[in-house]
């Protein structure tokens, strides 16, 4: 039978034990069972590889769970922090940590920084005919207005429709400067929406090197070809904003009581309004016609007439869908091997390198545009509009150094073994300065480190040690002030007289069978081991001198009283046949001691 204290520690310990093995997994990194985009992962888009070729290469490789910069700090201004595929939504949670980062470098640390890859920064890149549509559309309006004020001179010397004319001459001049506005606004839209979404090299930016220029090699064409149908896709829009626009503006016209247009406006509109086809019209259904015996006369009408289905327009779903072929998984299959050539002062850092194995979409850094550093050391090849792109490049800072790997497919677990992309990493490890020093990979920006919950306290070193001391110390307290419960009681018996009755039954009883002495002893007997509860006197103490001592420190007369009711008693108890009226005044005067 489970006791109450063995239940309450059961539950202590369990809870004990539970906490303990809770702490314990929380201390444990989390490995994502090794199909993650980290050091722990052995998918072909892992990092798994790369961390034990730099550990067979003799370099001291540890992973970092801290924040960089403690991490670092640790390892000594001499290591190597690999800063690979940063989840962008840790680093716009904690960008003060790469800004503590770039104060390390500046004191002599270097970072293999290589970035996510963004390839819709390239369809919010604005396109290169862009600017020529602004010109052209700027032409348009001016030969527009030209054609308004030529149209309007010579409206003078007309008769007739000079009025109508002008009019017409100023509407389209109207429009067209309306549409030339909307489209500017439109594209200034879109840079601020360009603007405010995360950029790859924003890392870069945190740690002081502002290098904005990031670019896609598009050799399969695959990518322009994309964007040619992205662009159909934003003119819909734009044009069905403006059809919206001058639905919503009839409407208001319409409200204000102003539908009707002038005669020179529907004179136009019926003058270039296209002749609209003809409605088929469908005979009306037959009710004495099922659905298995209907005629199927609509589809031959479709074909007579020579109308066939609408396609399927291009939509936003189809762009997401382009986007997941150029996940990392998607674009090992499409790879060859370019030629790359080392330049710049810090060049040497790949000396000996000559071919990278990269995908057809790879992404690059471009030339520094102005306002942007330069290099100390890139690793360039040509893209596939032939100007020149960079792989890798190195960036100064301070006492120490940045590598940026442009595109983290070539470190990944399926690209390392092919021919160059291994030694894009290797190369500044071994040649910077012939340094061995430590190599962390930093896990901390994958969210391997337990960020954002309270539980995560516990497995700091203070917080542990007072939660589990409060567990304890609450364990005792509820241990403690328990209710200690007995033996079960016996089961009450309800009894057949009241307990008035049985006082008489008895009493008559014993006065009968001549029994007054047994019950004069009884009563003194019950008389002091009473008075002995109440003075707390120990057991086998209730004799009547214990007794009287115990009163007369209180009360002298009661215990004098006592004593004389007692002997008198005892007195009358020792007759043989005592009297009971005597008997009775004797008992009466000893409960009164009571």
């Amino acid at each position: 039978m489970f006791k109450p204290e063995r239940v309450i520690i059961a539950a202590i310990v369990l809870a004990i034990i539970c906490l303990t093995g809770m702490l314990l997994s929380m201390l444990q990194p989390e490995t994502h069972e090794g199909r993650g985009y980290d050091t722990f992962g052995v998918e072909p888009h892992g990092l798994r590889a790369l961390y034990e070729t730099v550990e067979q290469a003799g370099f001291n490789v540890e992973r970092g769970f801290a924040p960089p910069h403690a991490a670092m700090a640790a390892a000594g201004k001499d290591g190597w922090l690999v800063l690979w595929r940063p989840d962008p939504m840790w680093v716009s949670r904690d960008e003060r940590q790469l800004e503590r980062l770039g104060e390390w470098v500046e004191s002599g640390g270097a970072v293999i920084f290589a970035p996510v890859f963004d390839p819709e920064a390239y369809f919010y890149q604005p396109c290169h005919c862009e600017d020529e549509e602004d010109e052209a559309s700027t032409g348009q309006n001016a030969t527009a207005g030209g054609n308004a004020t030529a149209q309007s001179s010579n409206a003078t010397a007309e008769s007739g429709n000079a009025t109508s004319h002008d009019a017409n001459a100023t509407t389209e001049a109207e429009n067209a400067t309306a549409k030339a506005e909307r489209l500017k606004k439109w594209r200034e839209e879109m840079k601020e929406r360009q603007a405010k979404r995360f950029h790859a090299l924003e890392p870069l930016k945190r740690m002081g090197i502002a290098v904005t220029r990031l670019g896609v090699t598009d050799y399969a064409g695959a990518m322009a070809r994309e964007r040619e149908k992205i662009e159909g896709y934003r003119e819909r829009l734009r044009e069905k904003r403006e059809q919206w626009e001058k639905s919503k503006e009839e409407m208001r016209r319409k409200n204000l009581g102003q539908d009707e247009p002038s005669e020179a406006e529907s004179g136009n509109a019926t003058e270039d309004a296209p002749e609209s086809p003809r409605p088929i019209r469908k005979p009306p259904p037959d009710p004495n016609t099922t659905a298995l015996n209907a005629p199927a006369e609509e589809p031959i009408i479709l074909a007579a007439q020579g109308i066939d289905k609408k396609k399927r327009e291009y939509d936003w779903y189809d762009y997401r869908r382009f986007l997941r072929t150029l996940d990392l998984d998607a674009r090992m299959e499409r790879t060859l091997t370019r030629t790359v050539t080392p330049e710049g002062e810090l060049g040497s850092l790949w000396q000996g390198l000559e071919q990278v194995s990269m995908a057809d979409e790879t992404q690059c850094l471009l030339p520094p545009a102005e306002g942007e550093p330069e290099p100390d050391g890139v690793l360039a090849f040509e893209a596939h509009n032939g100007t020149t792109a960079y792989l890798a490049a190195v960036y100064r800072r301070g006492k120490g150094l940045v590598v940026v790997v442009a595109d983290p497919l070539l470190l990944t677990n399926a690209m390392l073994a092919r021919p160059g992309n291994a030694y894009t990493a290797l190369g500044p490890l071994a040649h910077y300065d012939g340094q061995r020093g430590e190599v962390v990979f930093d896990e901390f920006f994958h969210g391997l480190t337990v960020r954002g919950r309270p539980v995560w306290l516990l497995t700091r070193r203070p917080y542990g040690l007072v939660a589990l001391a409060l567990l304890l110390a609450a364990g005792l307290w509820c241990w403690r002030s328990g209710s200690r419960l007995g033996p079960p009681l016996p089961a009450i018996v309800p009894t057949r007289r009241s307990m008035e009755e049985y006082l008489e039954a008895m009493s008559g009883l014993f006065l009968r069978g001549e029994k007054q002495s047994f019950l004069a002893q009884e009563l003194k007997a019950g008389v002091l081991w009473w008075l002995g509860r109440r003075y707390r006197l120990g057991y086998g103490e209730e004799d009547l001198e214990a007794v009287s001592r115990a009163m007369a420190r209180r009360d002298p007369e009661s215990a004098e009283r006592l004593q004389s009711a007692v002997h008198e008693l005892e007195t009358l108890a020792a007759r043989r046949k005592p009297s009971v009226k005597r008997l009775v005044a004797a008992a009466r005067e000893l409960t009164r001691c009571l």
